[in-house]
């Protein structure tokens, strides 16, 4: 088992990849382990990953207490315990710990079970093989900010448009997720259900370069 930063690092060169995880801080994983290790406590609304926000692949984050005495711990992201020691369990800490538990009658009373490498989070993999969780360079966020204004003045248009109510809220729908996390799979989606109505709204067709540069930069 990894039990050290070194080795850590070490683990990271092997293959290439930078010395800790690149998604970490859009790493749905990440947050709810330290929700999980913190007890969910004085989190507000604003604890949440930056976007695009890479979700839970598989078996999220477990905790099974037994009260005072023991508790187990699993599926946790393992840069947490090891780089944010003050977030996860004492004793279970300053290393990569994936697993581990305590129990107030064993010796030593903290064991950790199981470490691992972001390299093998299921959440990497999904990151660095699927384009709609690709991190933007500059020139791509510049695109989006630009998009995404060009869907406020669409979404704006839409209120006082000639086009029926199913049409209608199709876009709508489309242009919020869009909105909300904008990838190349979304805008796509909202690129497809604009296109019907485009000749209608004079909004709509200035937005189509905005969403093909994005597409294109992002593929």
């Amino acid at each position: 088992m990894i039990m050290t930063k070194q080795e850590y690092f070490t683990r990271s060169r092997e293959q290439g990849l930078p010395n800790r995880c690149p998604i970490l801080n859009r790493c749905q994983r990440r947050f709810v382990t330290i929700k999980r290790a913190m007890n969910d406590a004085s989190f507000g609304d604003e604890f949440q990953p930056d976007k695009p926000e890479v979700p839970i692949s598989g078996d999220g984050p477990y905790f099974i207490g037994g009260g005072t005495t023991s508790f187990l711990i699993g599926g946790a992201c393992p840069e947490v315990a090891m780089f944010e020691p003050q977030l996860f369990f004492m004793g279970l800490n300053h290393a990569p710990t994936i697993k581990g538990q305590y129990d107030k009658y064993m010796e030593p009373k903290y064991e950790v079970l199981e470490t691992g490498h972001f390299s093998e989070c299921a959440e990497y993999s999904l990151a660095t093989t699927d384009q709609n969780f690709a991190v933007q360079s500059p020139a791509q966020q510049e695109i989006t900010r630009q998009t995404i204004a060009k869907l406020d003045e669409l979404f704006a248009a839409l209120e006082e448009a000639k086009v029926d109510e199913t049409s209608k809220s199709n876009v709508q729908s489309a242009i919020e997720d869009a909105k909300k996390s904008p990838t190349p799979g979304t805008l796509k989606r909202a690129a497809e259900a604009i296109g019907p109505i485009a000749t209608i709204i004079d909004a709509g067709s200035k937005i189509f370069p905005h969403l093909e540069a994005l597409i294109r930069l992002a593929s």
